[in-house]
């Protein structure tokens, strides 16, 4: 079986640091999105590297640790110092215990073969690396399926063609100082704008998009083109495997919530600083 002592102790540390990083935002509620949303991917990146962190430093340290010389000490004394029961004490106990000592569990007798089948049981120390290790799996299964899934739909996506959309895609870049020129594609697979690819990276449309007025296509091209500026792709990968591997600690799954939310709010404050109207 597999030993996974380190991590009970990791998802405290972990759980602490969040706490902290809770604690830290709630202070800079006034700042930007992006400090805050920053701070967030800075403490699930802790908690990723809390083994690593915990074999480096103790989480606990000993009161009062045992010299070499008085453990020396305590394995002479016991040595020369042997139990002896006094005759009071051997009346005391009967003939049958003394001569064949067995182990009594809860008032009941139990023979070796029944103290061998109760040690057989597994606990829940030696079920627990099993059980983390199946969601894990689940949840990195799911996100390969999603990334397949979007991989396929965008495959299957058609080139935004429609008049206007290429002018205003270059104007959104400049505005933006972004370099990097993502695809426009259109389908009817998703009814929300998305992003995907972060080295190549592509904006997906809804298929009705052509129909969309200029004012709502603008704000919809500087908000996505945010978010590929922002590296917001990688973020919310980041967060997806963190999410994985620490899927028992429910406030993992709340930093989660929050790097999203944060990263949209911060997307938001790009737009505005480029000029768009908050009502927009």
């Amino acid at each position: 079986m597999w030993s996974f002592t380190w991590l009970p102790d990791a998802a405290l540390r972990a759980g602490v640091l969040l706490t902290l990083v809770f604690l830290l935002t709630l202070v800079l509620r006034r700042d930007s999105a992006a400090v805050r949303h920053r701070l967030w991917i800075v403490g699930l990146a802790g908690a990723l590297l809390m083994p690593a962190l915990g074999a480096a430093v103790p989480w606990t340290l000993p009161l009062l640790p045992a010299t070499a010389a008085h453990a020396s000490a305590v394995e002479a004394y016991a040595a020369e110092t042997p139990v002896r029961l006094t005759a009071a004490h051997e009346e005391a106990v009967p003939a049958p215990a003394r001569a064949e000592p067995r182990a009594v569990l809860k008032g009941v007798e139990a023979t070796p073969a029944a103290a061998a089948d109760a040690r057989a049981l597994p606990t829940f120390a030696e079920l627990f690396p099993w059980l983390w290790l199946l969601g894990a799996t689940l949840l990195g299964l799911r996100m390969i399926i999603g990334l397949v899934r979007l991989g396929r739909i965008a495959r299957d996506a058609v080139p935004l063609d429609a008049p206007g959309w290429a002018d205003a895609l270059e104007q959104a870049c400049r505005r933006l100082d972004l370099t990097a020129r993502p695809r426009l594609l259109a389908t009817d697979a998703v009814s929300m704008p998305c992003t995907t690819g972060w080295v190549r990276p592509i904006l997906l449309l809804p298929a009705d998009a052509p129909a969309w007025t200029a004012a709502r296509r603008d704000v919809v091209l500087l908000h996505e083109l945010a978010h590929i500026r922002r590296g917001d792709i990688l973020s919310h990968r980041f967060t997806q495997v963190v999410s994985a591997l620490h899927w028992f600690n429910p406030l993992v799954w709340l930093a989660a919530r929050r790097v999203h939310a944060e990263a949209e709010r911060a997307s938001d404050e790009l737009v505005l600083a480029a000029a768009a109207r908050a009502s927009e």
